[in-house]
């Protein structure tokens, strides 16, 4: 990063500390908390934010090490403005230092452009994005991988996972418990309002609302009440947070006190919740961070790899049921060589299942160095190059006419699969953490002979909402051979950090072709695409139900769209009669002007 640009990183990240800084504790996460529950206009009009989840937590973690003020400010709207331009101002300077100042452009080669193209997504999404999972996924991979190691835990941080995760679910269930009784008296107050009911009606409804001015609170004394003041007592220690008490934060990339400790005190013993799936992805953060520096690492680890192997089989089970051949922990020759993860074999189609269980790697700020660095870690043995070449082993053998045993640790022949016998050959690396756009996008990494396809590369999580939605629409295996007999030959044309946005696009438009038919050298994906997961999940919790109704993709070229957006502002602007400064407005008023948003979002800017 340029040292004008670090200057400017600089100086908006003190201006956004300042700001906070004035404030109370309690009306900051207040407001953030707003942003966390899903709201009808919130989502006609979009998140300002880019990457919601994070920035908000880096401005909660800007506030911990500033005292608490002795007059504080109330954060309101003009507050929260400033913070959203001060938050994109700094998360954006981490874009811009992938590029060269003007003066420095002409001289742009192709190699440069190509570590940006890997470095810059690659360091973007690791340190934007937080963890994409519901709060059942992450209660199961606490489950999973934490809670054998219950013991352990109490006597590294004075409680199991397994109790703090019944704590962050009983947490979680009182505060939905606060959410709905505030909205449903909200409503009733609404409709005493609509139906011109007695004052007093009105006024007892107001004073219910009043009474529940806490909401979102969490205090040290309940949870003691249901889970005992042991429990309670290092629940509190390990993930409340004291404004004043943290260490100096300054950086998007240095560890961010409010990510591990999301609930923040007000009061002795009454901390705020800002969002709860922050609460469930701290208790899998900090647990799995002490068992990797403890001298447990080692077993941890070990018992991992083993329990990630067998949660990649559950999941394909699932999809498969019994119609399959499943294969587990096989070898190529009798004497161990040549491992295999998982085998399956279903109607003349072949899958090649290698599982990865270990984390990306945190990319440098230094373009070249986080190139090479990523591009090491994608070639290790842990990484998806060597599970594409474990996979491609079996493929290319295949295709050289040779027939395949397949044996266990214990030297028995298990299997034997003959080249005649199979149509299609599906190589899959599954890895438990989300590598984002190096995995959606292999071309910008993977190595591989021309002839050979490219693998399908799938967090376990996003294999897992995949999964949920064949079963939802009680598709069989052979549509996710439809998906992925396309997805493989999109890696280069499609971009995205996410494979639900790709995924969701097949189901939206019933398929992917339509992507690889067009003639735009890249299509980006928007987000939006993803959405058909969240809503399936809904919809298997007592929503409302998903209908699978393919529609027509729509494509549209960002540059034009753009330019055409500009000059309708531009000839809004000059056409839309200004305000009379007469004129008396509110902020959720109608604008006067008649442009028919509230007076906040248009002329009260």
């Amino acid at each position: 990063m340029d040292e004008r640009l670090h200057q400017e990183l600089l100086k908006a990240t003190e201006e956004l500390r300042g700001l906070v800084g004035a404030c109370s504790t309690e009306t900051i996460v207040e407001y953030c908390t707003l942003y966390f529950i899903p709201r009808k206009g919130l989502a006609e009009e979009g998140s300002p934010l880019s990457s919601q989840v994070r920035q908000w937590f880096f401005l909660l973690g800007l506030m911990l090490p500033t005292p608490e003020p002795k007059y504080p400010k109330e954060f309101d709207e003009p507050e929260f403005a400033r913070s959203v331009g001060l938050l994109e101002s700094i998360f954006s300077s981490y874009v811009r230092m992938f590029w060269p100042p003007p003066e420095e452009q002409p001289g742009i080669s192709d190699q440069w452009m190509k570590v940006r193209e890997v470095s810059m997504p690659a360091f973007l999404h690791y340190f934007n994005t937080a963890l994409l999972a519901n709060v059942d996924q992450i209660s199961d991979r606490i489950r999973l991988y934490l809670s054998p190691f219950d013991a352990q835990l109490k006597e590294l941080v004075g409680v199991t996972a397994s109790a703090a995760l019944n704590i962050t679910i009983w947490v979680g269930q009182s505060l939905q418990q606060q959410v709905d009784r505030f909205v449903e008296t909200c409503q009733k107050v609404y409709e005493a309002l609509e139906e011109r009911q007695p004052a007093n009606n009105i006024s007892y409804l107001q004073d219910e609302i009043n009474d529940q001015q806490g909401i979102l609170k969490v205090s040290r004394a309940s949870i003691e009440k249901k889970f005992g003041a042991t429990e309670a007592s290092s629940f509190w220690d390990l993930f409340v947070s004291k404004r004043g008490e943290a260490t100096e934060f300054r950086y998007l990339t240095e560890r961010n006190i409010a990510e591990e400790k999301p609930l923040f005190e007000i009061s002795d013993g009454i901390a705020l919740c800002p969002y709860i799936n922050a609460l469930y992805s701290a208790v899998l953060k900090v647990f799995e961070q002490r068992l990797s520096s403890s001298p447990m690492k080692e077993v941890f680890l070990k018992k991992r790899d083993r329990n990630f192997e067998g949660d990649v089989e559950s999941k394909l089970r699932t999809l498969f049921g019994t119609s399959a051949e499943f294969f587990v922990t096989v070898y190529e020759t009798p004497d161990s060589h040549f491992e295999h993860d998982l085998v399956i074999r279903w109607n003349r189609r072949l899958f090649i299942i290698e599982a990865k269980a270990s984390p990306p790697t945190e990319p440098f700020r230094d373009p070249d160095k986080a190139f090479v660095r990523l591009k090491r870690a994608f070639q290790s043995e842990t990484g998806i190059q060597k599970a594409f070449d474990q996979a491609n082993r079996i493929s290319k053998r295949l295709a050289l006419g040779e027939t395949i045993e397949l044996f266990d640790s214990t030297r028995k022949s298990i299997t034997t699969i003959r080249p005649q016998d199979i149509d299609s050959i599906y190589c899959i690396c599954v890895t438990r953490d989300d590598f984002g756009p190096i995995a959606t996008n292999l071309s910008l990494l993977l190595e591989k002979e021309e002839q050979d396809s490219y693998p399908w590369a799938v967090n376990i999580f996003d294999l897992e909402r995949i999964v949920e939605a064949w079963s939802y629409y009680k598709w069989p295996p052979d549509k996710l051979c439809e998906y992925l007999d396309t997805r493989l030959k999109l890696h280069g044309k499609v971009f995205s950090t996410d494979e639900l946005q790709i995924a969701g696009c097949f189901i939206k438009h019933g398929g992917l072709h339509h992507l690889l038919h067009q003639e735009a050298d890249r299509i980006f994906l928007p987000p939006e695409y993803a959405d058909i997961f969240d809503k399936i999940y809904l919809a298997k919790h007592e929503g409302e139900e998903v209908v699978y109704a393919p529609t027509e993709p729509h494509f549209f070229d960002p540059r034009k769209m753009l330019s055409e957006s500009i000059n309708e502002r531009v000839k809004t602007e000059r056409n839309v009669p200004r305000i009379n400064p007469n004129i008396k407005q509110g902020r959720n008023d109608q604008c006067a002007c008649g442009s028919g948003r509230k007076y906040k979002r248009c002329c009260g800017k």
